[in-house]
C-alpha cells in the first residue's frame, strides 16, 4: 500500500514498530532540499548502508531484523535490498525510479509529501531543460568566441589547453544576465551534452587555516596549488590535477562554509567540435521525464495519509 506523510519522524516510529526490516531511503534530488530533522529518531537502533562504499555489502550483512535501516542510494550501481517497509525522506522525481524500489517492498510504501510542490517543480525545469534553452546557449556561445577576456578568464583559457579562437570563455553571470539562466540549469546542459567539449573552473583563495588539526592536510594541498596571483587558486571541475586526496572535494565544501576558503564565480569553457544536439529527441525526452513526474506526483496526492495518531515525536 502506498501512503503519504507530512511527519517522516512520527511516520518512521510507526514503520519500525510494525514493521521487522523497515528501511528510510535518505536520498535528496531537489536543488534545496527539505532536510527532514532525524534527531528525533536517533534512539531508534539503526544502520547506515552508503551504497557508493566499498563497506555497502558488508552493512547489509549487518543490517539484522527488528533494526532500521538508513540507505543512501549511488549514483550509477544500486544495492537496494527487499524489505517489509520504505519510507521516502523526499518524493522520487521520475516514476520509473520508484516502481523499480516498490518492486522490493513486500508492504507499506510512505513518501514524505511536503507543504508545496513548488520546490520539486522548479527543480524538474532546471533538470529537464527544453531544446529552447539549448539553441539560446549555444548562441550565446557563439556571440561570446574571441571577446577581450578578464586575466582570470584568460588564465582559465591557457590552463584548458583550447584553441582561443574557437573557445568561448564565460561565467554563469553572463548566462544569466543575457539569457536568465540559472546556473544549475546551464551546468546541467553542458554536462550532458557537451561531454569533451566542456570545462569547468572553480578559483578558490586560502585565507586562514582551520581550527581542527585534522583538517590541516588538506588545507596545505589547496595551498600548494599553483598560485594564480593575489593567492587564488584555480581547479577543473574541483579536481586536483594528480587525483590524489579523494576526500578533499567535501573538505573543500567545509572549508568555503566557514570561510577559510573564499570562493570566486566559476569560469565555464566550450569548444568547437561538439556534435549539434538532435532537439526533436531532446524534447521528447524532456517531454516523457516531465510527464513521469506528473505521474509520480499524482501517486502521492491520491494516497491516503499514513496515520500516525499517538505515535510520539519523541521517545515514550
Amino acid at each position: 500500500m502506498i501512503y503519504s506523510t507530512s511527519n517522516a519522524t512520527k511516520s518512521i516510529r510507526k514503520m519500525v514498530a510494525e514493521n521487522s526490516r523497515p528501511v528510510v531511503y535518505q536520498q535528496y534530488r531537489c536543488y534545496k532540499p527539505i532536510r527532514i530533522v532525524l534527531n528525533d529518531v536517533a534512539d531508534i537502533p539503526a544502520t547506515t548502508c552508503q551504497a557508493w562504499t566499498e563497506r555497502a555489502d558488508e552493512s547489509l550483512y549487518n543490517w539484522h531484523a527488528d533494526q532500521l535501516l538508513y540507505y543512501r542510494p549511488a549514483l550509477k550501481s544500486d544495492k537496494f535490498p527487499e524489505c517489509d517497509a520504505l519510507l521516502f525522506i523526499e518524493c522520487p522525481q521520475q516514476y520509473n525510479d520508484f516502481e523499480e524500489l516498490a518492486a522490493k517492498v513486500r508492504g507499506d510504501i510512505i513518501i514524505y509529501r511536503p507543504p508545496s510542490w513548488k520546490l520539486h517543480e522548479e527543480t524538474i525545469l532546471l533538470r529537464y531543460p527544453t531544446s529552447d534553452h539549448y539553441r539560446a546557449l549555444m548562441a550565446l556561445i557563439e556571440a561570446l568566441k574571441g571577446r577581450e577576456l578578464t586575466q582570470r578568464m584568460q588564465q582559465a583559457l591557457d590552463y584548458s589547453g583550447y584553441d582561443p579562437e574557437r573557445t568561448a570563455v564565460f561565467t554563469a553571470q553572463d548566462a544569466k544576465e543575457i539569457l536568465g539562466m540559472a546556473e544549475k540549469q546551464m551546468r546541467s546542459i553542458l554536462k550532458y551534452r557537451f561531454r569533451g567539449f566542456y570545462s569547468r573552473f572553480e578559483v578558490y583563495r586560502p585565507m586562514c587555516a582551520p581550527v581542527y588539526r585534522s583538517q590541516d592536510e588538506m588545507y596545505a594541498i589547496l595551498e600548494n596549488e599553483p598560485d594564480l596571483g593575489g593567492g587564488w587558486r584555480m581547479l577543473r571541475f574541483n579536481e586536483l590535477r594528480d587525483g590524489r586526496a579523494p576526500e578533499f572535494k567535501r573538505y573543500l565544501r567545509e572549508f568555503v562554509r566557514s570561510r577559510n576558503v573564499q570562493q570566486s564565480p566559476s569560469i565555464y569553457l566550450l569548444t568547437d567540435g561538439y556534435r549539434k544536439p538532435n532537439f526533436d529527441v531532446i524534447d521528447a525526452v524532456t517531454n516523457a521525464r516531465r510527464g513521469n513526474w506528473f505521474k509520480m506526483r499524482n501517486v502521492v496526492d491520491g494516497a491516503p495519509e499514513y496515520l500516525t495518531e499517538g505515535v510520539c515525536d519523541e521517545p515514550c
